[in-house]
């Protein structure tokens, strides 16, 4: 069989609904090259199947609303994301997931990770040569 062959019967296999298990099992084709041979016919996962992710900003967004409400309503209402994280026993990256999803801004003044910025210092002409 050549690679050509294994290529096209592999983007058959996904087609088809095949698991990257049995392609693999199958073909001796490795889950990186499956995957590299899916994106470049552009194949969908399949519904129900790990790695599936809503394909349009619309299915982001009512996947978020609809799984974590509360979070999205605090997110809303301005509380940070470590509050949010502790309130509905989910991580903060979750919850920045969700605000991206819903396109919610961070509130104006919020502090970033690192704590608020400090001005800079005025220049000293001193030190200018």
């Amino acid at each position: 069989m050549t690679n050509d062959d294994r290529y096209q019967q592999t983007a058959d296999m996904l087609r088809a609904g095949a698991t990257y298990t049995q392609i693999t099992a199958e073909l001796r084709t490795s889950p990186a090259t499956i995957s590299r041979i899916r994106r470049a016919h552009n194949i969908p996962v399949p519904p129900g199947r790990s790695g599936a992710r809503p394909l349009t900003d619309d299915q982001r967004r009512t996947a978020a609303e609809q799984r974590y409400p509360q979070a999205a309503a605090m997110l809303r209402a301005g509380f940070t994301h470590r509050d949010i994280a502790e309130a509905c026993g989910i991580g903060t990256a979750t919850v920045s997931d969700i605000r991206y999803a819903l396109n919610i801004p961070v509130p104006q003044g919020r502090p970033g990770p690192k704590g608020p910025r400090l001005p800079l210092r005025e220049p000293n002409p001193e030190d200018t040569p």
